[in-house]
């Protein structure tokens, strides 16, 4: 990926690319939640910011069946279902938080097809940072450590928070503070109350990354399901 003429910041809540602070409750399903802010994204910037869905994670949870729904599962395997299945919008397939079993009543509609799913090359920040800039980014990281769930305000910037990748998140951003500090913007599912309203900024540094953010990062191409 071209990262020659990256931008000194990028965030995607000020272009009306991301929804508000989602909240995946007792349910495993953070992958699901890191998918759908990626799909959300994605659509919003290909139909010239006129429409941002409020997409369907119960459906990935109950349809994916690669993934084990609330027990976990994978943001690339969730954007494979959709090359066949369009997701559809919140309104027709409500969150639940638990392991559903509505998948063949529900998923008729759908709003958007993936077309492509783009691996990000992994342990750099140049990397990562070309994909943000072309919309929010499904990464995976650790977050069971106290620096991760702890945090409040500021860039993390601890290798205490662990590399063990087992939670999904869309980073929306990137930037640097005024002495120069790289971050990224991360929107979390943990509700608006957790964290900076449900944010977190983390250091960009390359190597497999502050949290182990930049091991595994995956985006995708969409099409609405009225194209061709």
């Amino acid at each position: 990926m071209d990262d020659s003429n990256l931008d000194e910041g990028v965030d995607w809540r000020d272009e009306g690319a991301v929804n508000p602070v989602k909240n995946q409750g007792a349910c495993g399903s953070c992958w699901a939640f890191s998918a759908t802010a990626a799909m959300e994204g994605a659509y919003y910037i290909l139909s010239a910011e006129l429409e941002l869905y409020d997409l369907a994670e119960q459906q990935l949870v109950d349809c994916v069946t690669e993934c084990n729904g609330c027990h976990g599962g994978l943001q690339e395997l969730a954007m494979d279902h959709l090359m066949e299945n369009a997701q559809e919008e919140q309104t027709d397939y409500p969150y639940t938080a638990t392991d559903g079993h509505l998948c063949g009543e529900k998923e008729k509609l759908g709003r958007v097809f993936v077309t492509d799913v783009h691996k990000v090359e992994p342990e750099s920040v140049s990397q990562l940072k070309a994909a943000i800039k072309k919309g929010p980014t499904s990464v995976s990281l650790e977050a069971d450590k106290k620096v991760f769930q702890n945090y409040q305000d500021g860039i993390l910037d601890s290798e205490e928070c662990g590399t063990k990748i087992d939670h999904g998140v869309a980073a929306v951003g990137y930037g640097s503070d005024a002495n120069g500090k790289d971050y990224y913007i991360v929107r979390n599912s943990w509700g608006a109350d957790w964290g900076d309203m449900g944010y977190i900024k983390i250091a960009a540094v390359d190597g497999i990354g502050i949290c182990g953010i930049q091991q595994i990062s995956v985006y995708p191409s969409v099409k609405t399901a009225g194209n061709p």
